[in-house]
């Protein structure tokens, strides 16, 4: 799996392609979430179009612990965060509504990047 990291504007894109590797995945978000802080930037667009043979069926509770090691090491502000996912293969359901108030964040997938953008130009 391969990942790129860019600053567009006032967000972070972050864009996953190729074999799903869970491994991988979570290095790839500390790497978005160390530029985050250094460029001093809360919303990140996270892009997984491009992935395959994708699993991303992350147990409740290892979601929530891998969410709260990352955003308590990484940042002390509320951070935005959009999904960008063509195939459906995250949905966001009544417990990711919870984790995202416990541990202050926003969340959003889509299908459309003019959607994710605009979500993200909004003041978080």
């Amino acid at each position: 799996m391969e990942f790129q990291i860019q600053q567009r504007g006032n967000y972070i894109h972050l864009t996953l392609k190729g074999v799903f590797d869970i491994v991988q995945m979570k290095e790839g978000f500390h790497l978005v979430m160390e530029a985050s802080k250094e460029l001093n930037l809360q919303k990140i667009l996270l892009d997984i179009r491009l992935l395959t043979d994708v699993s991303l069926t992350f147990d409740k509770h290892e979601r929530f612990f891998f969410l709260r090691e990352v955003l308590n090491h990484h940042h002390d502000e509320l951070l935005k965060f959009v999904l960008l996912d063509n195939k459906g293969l995250i949905s966001i359901d009544q417990f990711d509504e919870k984790l995202k108030e416990m541990l202050r964040f926003n969340l959003k997938s889509t299908e459309n990047i003019d959607v994710a953008v605009e979500w993200l130009e909004v003041s978080v």
